[in-house]
């Protein structure tokens, strides 16, 4: 058995009043038909008449007034209503263009809908009852445009979320609508009374709509990335794209001045996802379609062509990027949000590139807050084979900055920019290691030797001597404290670096020199766990403790190398003669 026509059509009338997620999406179709008869704004206001019987109780009515060329009888029935039942007409087998988005405004369950709409010296009322059966009369004071009033029953407290919704879906279709679309929230002083929905009379109890009272909240907006940090501007005939960086990347598309999709999720872009996802870009363009549903993008030829002018306008927008971060250098403004950001555009080799393109842009800053230029730390890279990053410790920052050292001032992003930020070269380009200043340089306090207690000046002026000897006079032991008596488990025994400055690198020293051509002063560590046997036996021989403690500082510097020993050797001899 077949199904009857009517029937049919009541289930293509029911799909398409439910056709959307939500159903204030319906807002959506009523700003596009809006647009579609040539309005130059949309006004969309709120009220709410009370019931006299209970002022808690009352109808929220709804209004969306557009200003076009609204319509006359035969567009009314003919593209309007004919899906819906009629008093004097039956048909449900047609619908029209304007049908097709009205419909949904059902799935807010309305208790009334009143359209008014005027065309070619016609103006008429199309009233819509619950049940979606209409009525409609001819009226005699001249009408333009098109208003259309969604009357729904609720309690004053229901209309606070309501209202809020309906903004917010507002908000999001027609955030950069090519139009001024602006939002009325008249709930406050409203005198409007509760119209009898079940009156004889259907019209009896619709007034016109008064105009809306003052110029209403500016929804519409030209397109904008809000809280961009860099971005790039891009208008062609038929398409505006707006290409930047945020701290939370987001894309959207609009067509016809209303947004198609607009969301964070990069999945959503596909094979673009690597590319593009962790930027933000909106695009308009009037080929872009969205899908039947609305709540996706149609990803044709359109879709993908809009993507690839976006993927070109890349290097525009890390050229704005390095900017951005020059000027924030410059500014003494934070930084570490552009180095994540640089750092991530760095997995394009050609990023690293356009980092180098203008030598003078300062993109760090040192401990000190003097910006640092590329060149400047790729300089200090090729004389001490790192970068070297702030640690915990001022006194080595200060100690490096008299040794005319670049520190550079950053964190964990920082770090990763400088890491990638080698400049190509003919074998490609590598990584370059990143320290941490306080990983490789100790600036202890020295002490004095007659600032120790006698019997441990003693135990060190006696290693000093042997150590003096051994190594022909080229290595100088001084004491310090490398932390202080807490710090006397870790850490080296002693340190090298140079007798002027109070800084000592750890590990093997780096020079063009021998270590047997050059002077150099070894500091030990006097809280050392190493030293405390030896304090213990200078009581009984302090002679042996002193060469104790010079085996194991000649041992623990390793540059003098087998050479050293014999002389050690005759070192102690010497002492032990002296003591004799």
């Amino acid at each position: 058995m077949s199904t009857p026509p009517n029937n049919l059509a009541a289930d293509a009338l029911e799909n398409l009043v439910n056709q959307f997620a939500r159903p204030l999406d319906c807002l959506r179709e009523l700003v596009q038909n809006a647009i579609d008869a040539g309005t130059p704004r949309v006004e969309v206001r709120v009220r709410f008449a009370p019931s006299e019987q209970d002022p808690e109780l009352g109808v929220l009515s709804l209004h969306v007034d557009d200003f076009g060329e609204g319509m006359n009888e035969r567009i009314i029935d003919g593209q309007l209503t004919r899906m819906f039942s009629s008093a004097k007409e039956g048909d449900l087998t047609k619908i029209g263009k304007f049908g097709i988005g009205f419909t949904s405004i059902f799935a807010i369950r309305p208790s009334a809908v009143l359209l008014r709409t005027g065309r070619n010296e016609e103006s008429w009322e199309v009233l819509f009852h619950a049940d979606r059966s209409f009525e409609k009369r001819r009226v005699d004071e001249p009408l333009s445009g098109t208003k259309i009033t969604l009357f729904k029953r609720m309690s004053r407290a229901a209309t606070e979320p309501f209202v809020n919704e309906a903004r917010d879906v507002l908000c999001y279709w027609v955030e950069h609508a090519e139009l001024p679309i602006t939002w009325h929230d008249e709930r406050d002083g409203t005198e409007e009374s509760t119209p009898e929905l079940l009156s004889s009379d259907p019209f009896a109890a619709f007034a016109a709509p008064e105009e809306p009272s003052g110029s209403g909240e500016a929804i519409s907006r030209p397109l904008d990335l809000p809280g961009a940090i860099a971005q790039v501007h891009h208008k062609a005939q038929d398409r505006e794209i707006l290409l930047g960086y945020c701290e939370s990347a987001t894309h959207g598309f609009y067509s016809g001045g209303l947004t198609l999709i607009s969301n964070a999720a990069p999945e959503a872009l596909e094979s673009w996802s690597v590319p593009l996802g962790h930027l933000s870009f909106k695009v308009r363009d009037s080929r872009v379609e969205h899908t039947l549903t609305r709540d996706n993008v149609l990803k044709d030829e359109h879709w993908t062509a809009a993507l690839t002018a976006v993927q070109d306008l890349l290097p525009k927008a890390r050229a704005a990027l390095v900017e951005a971060t020059h000027a924030a250098i410059q500014q003494g403004e934070p930084v570490a949000h552009l180095h994540r950001m640089l750092a991530f555009e760095l997995r394009d080799p050609d990023a690293a590139e356009q980092l180098y393109a203008n030598p003078s842009h300062t993109l760090f800053r040192d401990v000190g807050g003097q910006p640092l230029t590329l060149k400047q730390i790729g300089d200090q890279v090729d004389q001490l084979g790192f970068v070297l990053l702030e640690g915990d410790s001022r006194a080595v920052h200060e100690a490096l900055a008299d040794a005319k050292l670049h520190v550079v001032s950053g964190g964990r992003a920082t770090a990763d920019l400088l890491q990638n930020s080698e400049a190509p070269g003919f074998f490609g380009r590598s990584k370059r290691e990143v320290v941490l200043a306080d990983s490789v340089y100790v600036a202890p306090q020295r002490v004095h030797l007659h600032d120790l207690p006698p019997m441990e000046r003693d135990l060190f002026k006696r290693a000093a001597r042997m150590v003096a000897f051994a190594t022909e006079q080229r290595v100088s032991l001084e004491v310090g404290n490398f932390g202080g008596p807490d710090d006397s488990t870790d850490g080296p025994l002693c340190l090298e670096g140079p007798s002027e400055l109070p800084l000592f690198r750890r590990g093997d020293q780096v020079s063009w020199w021998p270590s047997q051509l050059r002077h150099r002063t070894v500091l030990v560590h006097r809280h050392h766990r190493l030293l405390t046997p030896l304090r213990v036996l200078s009581v009984s021989s302090p002679v042996a403790a002193a060469y104790a403690l010079a085996q194991l500082i000649l041992h623990t510097d390793e540059h003098e190398g087998d050479a050293s020993w014999p002389l050690l050797d005759l070192a102690l001899k010497a002492q032990l003669r002296e003591t004799a």
